[in-house]
């Protein structure tokens, strides 16, 4: 009997190993036909990521800020992204290839788990390009002629490369709209 219930043992964890080694096969076939859609619109770098599991609201690739900047700016959009219940995120990138940056930005925004009511800001190093993407309320709080006239103080700041002076007047300009 006791032979029995070893073999059986056995047997399951046998299965189970089988089943899960097919099922890893299954998904890494599929990420591999797919990866030019789902790595073009995850964070990249998880360098900048948060250790905890909270969500990532400043995504530095093109290293603009410092260790140090990145957590300030970190810290301070956790908190009020979560007191406001509305998603402030700031995105660099190298390149973004030859994909428009309007649908880049919309895609990124919409792949990364922010909630429903945000903007994004994207800066495209490659091309000194930008872009603000809204969703939710923010669409109505922030107008296209609105984002104009608060992006003009931000990209004087960037190109005079007090990048994190320029990410926190954005800040401040979107908390005092909110």
């Amino acid at each position: 009997m006791k032979k029995q219930i070893k073999y059986l043992i056995l047997l399951f964890c046998s299965i189970v190993l089988i089943t899960n080694a097919h099922c890893f096969n299954q998904i890494s076939a599929y990420a591999k036909a797919n990866s030019d859609v789902s790595s073009t619109y995850q964070i990249k770098d998880i360098s900048s990521l948060n250790t905890s599991n909270e969500q990532a609201y400043v995504i530095d690739n093109s290293a603009f800020l410092t260790t140090e900047q990145v957590k300030e700016l970190s810290d301070k959009l956790i908190y009020e992204n979560n007191k406001n219940n509305f998603d402030i995120v700031i995105l660099t990138v190298n390149t973004i290839g030859d994909k428009d940056l309007t649908t880049f930005s919309e895609n990124f925004y919409d792949s990364n788990g922010y909630r429903p009511d945000g903007i994004l800001l994207v800066i495209d190093t490659e091309n000194h390009a930008w872009h603000v993407t809204t969703t939710g309320s923010a669409i109505k709080l922030f107008p296209s002629r609105q984002i104009d006239d608060m992006m003009k103080d931000v990209v004087a700041e960037l190109s005079a490369d007090n990048n994190y002076a320029a990410f926190c007047t954005f800040i401040e300009k979107i908390l005092t709209d909110l």
